[in-house]
């Protein structure tokens, strides 16, 4: 899938760092724009103008590098995860647009567990 805009956000808790891609398309007259959050990103490979960003629940979503951002289209996304964080005393960072992608460590499973505290943030 390739949203028409994407950011990545790190959630750090009291037990892990975890990394979301939140995503979002624009929709157009009779639909409304929509939006995502992956599952947590396990790794990251580059094509042709493009981030693959492979999560944790086995999804692979298409990125185009000039893309990045808060847009209205995945603000909505946004506003989800940062309120999980303040219900959950976490701290969540938008990481920034110049980030190297391809040499960033993501998330590292520190508990054992599968992200379920942020779980219900994928759909």
């Amino acid at each position: 899938m390739k949203p028409d805009a994407w950011l990545i956000v790190k959630i750090t808790t009291e037990e892990e760092v975890i990394h979301k891609l939140v995503m979002g398309w624009s929709g157009g007259y009779l639909h409304g724009n929509s939006w995502r959050v992956n599952s947590g990103i396990k790794r990251v490979e580059y094509d042709d103008g493009y981030y693959k960003f492979f999560g944790f629940s086995g999804s692979v979503y298409d990125c185009h590098e000039n893309a990045y951002g808060q847009k209205v289209c995945n603000s909505l996304g946004l506003q989800q995860i940062i309120r999980a964080c303040e219900l959950s005393n976490s701290e969540c960072e938008i990481l920034d647009e110049d980030t190297d992608w391809l040499n960033y460590t993501y998330s590292q499973k520190t508990n054992g567990n599968n992200y379920e505290e942020f779980e219900w943030l994928t759909s």
